[in-house]
């Protein structure tokens, strides 16, 4: 995540944020692959900064009425907002590994 942050590949850090604290519950906390990412983070993690991750990711990654989020929104105009959004993703991934999954 550090080197796509330096470049300022901001989507990349924020797709990479949400998938990096996928893999590691996946890894570490359950043993099925078939619970949804959304499921998943409902259940070792209380917080609204992963749901916003997690929705922010989803408008980069999934396509809706056949239209990806570049080409709704004007997020490339905002090369500040992005970069905003990736250091609060950064943050927010780090802080979901290093807590211990369901203790307040």
């Amino acid at each position: 995540m550090s080197s796509a942050f330096c470049a300022g590949a901001w989507v990349s850090v924020i797709v990479m944020s949400i998938s990096v604290i996928d893999s590691h519950l996946r890894e570490t906390e359950v043993s099925e692959d078939e619970i949804r990412t959304v499921d998943l983070l409902k259940q070792y993690f209380k917080g609204g900064d992963l749901d916003w991750l997690r929705k922010l990711r989803n408008k980069f990654v999934h396509v809706k009425d056949g239209l990806s989020v570049f080409n709704e929104y004007d997020f490339f105009d905002d090369q500040d907002k992005l970069e905003e959004f990736a250091k609060k993703a950064i943050k927010v991934s780090l802080k979901a590994l290093f807590q211990t999954p369901l203790l307040p």
